[in-house]
């Protein structure tokens, strides 16, 4: 696992939570998450995953929250979503 052997890549953290939410392990999903954001890995796009989850695991009230802090820290991307 490349988390183990580079565990300064905070790129492989957000690979590592991606393939974690298509397998719906949401938990280690987020920690993942978790530690890239730890290690400086690009905010806005840590934010965008975690609405993801949220939507997925049904927290419509948590992915808007998300969303309206996304927005406050400057994501513009609309069509993204």
């Amino acid at each position: 696992m490349i988390v183990v052997d580079s565990p300064d890549d905070t790129a492989a953290w957000v690979r590592l939570a991606v393939s974690a939410r298509h397998a719906e392990r949401y938990d280690t999903a987020l920690e993942a998450l978790a530690t890239a954001e730890a290690q400086g890995f690009n905010a806005l796009q840590i934010g965008v995953e975690r609405v993801r989850i949220d939507v997925l695991q049904g927290d419509t009230e948590a992915a808007m929250d998300g969303l309206r802090g996304l927005v406050a820290n400057g994501f513009t991307a609309v069509a993204f979503i």
